[in-house]
């Protein structure tokens, strides 16, 4: 198993390589279990903890050409988690990089309301209206 730097932030490296654990196809295979929920504790802390290093892991997965499963998976996952938990700090940095990211845009048009608050669910429909992301 992989360990994210507990005295650092992790290395983008670092986070893709969870990132592909995290999305891991094969949940049958035995030696891969143990690794996915792994990296399902270590997203989930991510996701609670340090939503600085989650976006950035988020921006990681929109350049990573997850097949549509994998992507609707992380976008239901991490991504609806990020904005109803952090929504208030990562509406910028969504915003922003949604206008000039095809990646994003995939993954925007994968979640759902989630826990996001009534403020930015308007936003997040007001912003999937301004870019034409249709929802999947």
């Amino acid at each position: 198993m992989r360990e994210l730097p507990e005295d650092r932030p992790p290395t983008d490296a670092e986070l893709s390589a969870l990132l592909a654990d995290y999305v891991l196809i094969d949940e049958t295979h035995p030696d891969l279990k143990d690794l996915r929920k792994y990296a399902y504790v270590e997203v989930d802390l991510l996701v609670h903890h340090d939503p600085e290093t989650t976006w950035r892991l988020v921006k990681i997965a929109c350049d990573a050409a997850l097949p549509d499963d994998r992507a609707a998976f992380f976008a239901a996952g991490p991504v609806e988690d990020l904005l109803g938990l952090h929504g208030d700090v990562a509406w910028p940095w969504v915003e922003e990089e949604a206008r000039r990211n095809a990646g994003l845009r995939r993954l925007l048009a994968l979640v759902w309301r989630g826990a996001m608050s009534d403020d930015v669910w308007r936003r997040f429909e007001a912003l999937r209206a301004k870019l034409a992301i249709i929802p999947q």
